[in-house]
């Protein structure tokens, strides 16, 4: 009985030896393949890792760069929103007036300039030194070429002067780098009894309300030319500028009217990219039915939006009393009339205008001149 327990014992130690040899090796196996996994993965990973790293970098350099280079008019800085009327006027001071430009085109007395001598007010576009000023009439633009500009505390001279006719804005490449640049905000998006800040200089400025968005009335007016002004509460001294809460010029004014910001930037983004302004035109007077008081059945059919051709016109495509309805199916309506969707476009471009035809609507293809 003793030898039958030995023997039994012998088997099972056989029989645990065997299964600890097994599991040893399973065991040993999966820790090689854990092991090999885990390499693989981290190879990978720090693979990926260095993709991703190079990428971030690459666009943090390109992003630097692009901080680094003159700021132009189509890059939108960050925009601050106040939380308090006192918060706003903060950020006015720190970050917006440093971008507003005093000229004086007089000599400077012995003891230099006072604020007497400042003859018109103006904002800085881009960080090389193109400044704007508007509500300036044609005979005054050559006064400006010995002008000196007052700008973030420095004095410069003019070395180029480009007048846009079409909104008596006259840009100003000043001999200057690193400029604090103005945010700019849209004009046409304020709303009525929106609080602004009218800057009259680089150190005084003083609360305005947005009272009425303003288009001519019984009369037409060009497809070329911008319509829309905005209205102040208050008149206000020439040649002021126009921010909103969030300290972004949003207009350029005289009196109680302030033309939109936006209005000038066809022309100086053609100045910055071909030398010389120039404005795609479609050459027709018209009378925006989105905002026309009381016109006749006869002339608008009923439609309440649209562009009314009404007057002398230079497009063979159009008669009088044909609606524009669409620009590239873009509608005309009350948020956004012919001459601002004009402004979308340069010269040469090929629009799809649909318009109204004594009933009939109909669509032509016409190239912008």
């Amino acid at each position: 009985m003793t030898n039958e327990c030995l023997l039994i014992r012998r088997q099972i130690g056989h029989l645990s030896l065997e299964i600890s040899h097994y599991y040893m090796s399973s065991s040993f196996r999966t820790l090689i393949y854990t092991v090999l996994l885990s390499v693989v993965l981290g190879a990978a990973s720090g693979i990926l890792g260095t993709a991703w790293t190079s990428s971030y970098l690459s666009d943090y350099a390109f992003q630097l760069s692009e901080l680094t280079a003159p700021l132009r008019v189509d890059q939108e800085k960050p925009r601050n929103v106040p939380s308090s009327y006192n918060e706003a006027v903060a950020g006015l001071i720190e970050s917006s007036l440093p971008s507003v430009v005093e000229i004086y085109r007089t000599m400077a007395g012995p003891l230099g300039y006072s604020s007497d001598d400042i003859s018109d007010r103006g904002v800085i576009l881009t960080t090389d030194g193109w400044v704007a000023i508007v509500s300036i009439d044609p005979s005054r633009v050559s006064s400006f070429k010995t002008a000196r500009v007052l700008a973030n505390g420095e004095m410069y001279s003019v070395s180029e002067s480009v007048y846009d006719s079409i909104t008596q804005t006259l840009f100003l490449k000043l001999d200057a780098h690193n400029l604090p640049v103005a945010s700019f905000g849209n004009g046409r998006e304020t709303r009525l009894g929106e609080q602004v800040f009218v800057v009259e200089s680089s150190r005084a400025f003083l609360p305005a309300t947005i009272s009425e968005h303003v288009w001519p009335q019984a009369e037409s007016g060009s497809s070329d030319k911008p319509q829309r002004r905005l209205l102040l509460d208050k008149e206000i001294s020439e040649g002021f500028l126009v921010f909103n809460l969030s300290g972004d010029v949003i207009g350029f004014g005289q009196d109680r009217i302030v033309l939109p910001f936006e209005s000038i930037l066809p022309a100086f983004r053609s100045l910055l990219e071909t030398k010389k302004i120039s404005r795609a035109s479609l050459g027709v007077n018209y009378v925006d039915l989105s905002h026309q008081v009381d016109i006749s059945f006869k002339l608008s059919r009923g439609l309440k939006n649209g562009a009314l051709v009404y007057g002398n016109s230079k497009n063979k495509w159009f008669q009088v009393g044909d609606i524009i309805l669409t620009i590239n199916v873009e509608s005309l309506n009350s948020t956004k009339g012919l001459d601002e969707i004009l402004e979308e476009y340069k010269v040469g471009d090929k629009i799809s205008i649909t318009f109204d035809r004594a009933g009939e609507v109909k669509t032509v293809e016409v190239i912008l001149k």
